[in-house]
């Protein structure tokens, strides 16, 4: 048996056929509490929260200055969200074996080809004798 399973016969899935006419699940919303999140529960769950103009100066969002029990709560909020990664999350995945396999040009078996690309060599280059270039003259 090959691993990954993927069948190049195989023709792709066709998006209007298979995913158009599904129906999406229910948005996941945190449960609020009315006395904690008093000062966000009005606008955190719009589609375009604070567009009045004392919070935001329209839709750019370009100036905000969060009151500090605003900040307070997005900040709770947000670390209910992990930061820590899993350790499960390489599990499958040898890092040194990429690491290696990248570096030599090869390919794991089964696995991606890495192929070296000269732009990004080329553009340092190019800002760099430039940059000699205003430096000389």
């Amino acid at each position: 048996m090959r691993f990954p399973p993927f069948d190049d016969e195989e023709p792709p899935l066709d998006y209007g056929d298979n995913v158009l006419d599904v129906e999406p699940l229910e948005a996941i919303q945190l449960e609020l509490d009315s006395e904690e999140d008093a000062s966000i529960i009005d606008w955190f769950y719009d589609p375009k929260p604070l567009i009045n103009p004392p919070a935001v100066n329209g839709p750019s969002y370009h100036y905000w200055p969060p009151t500090l029990p605003d900040m307070a709560n997005l900040y709770r909020l947000g670390h209910t969200l992990s930061d820590r990664p899993d350790n499960n999350a390489s599990y499958l995945f040898n890092k040194k074996s990429f690491f290696t396999v990248k570096a030599l040009n090869m390919a794991i078996p089964g696995g991606p080809v890495m192929q070296m690309t000269t732009t990004l060599g080329f553009q340092r280059l190019k800002r760099s004798s430039l940059i000699n270039l205003w430096r000389t003259s």
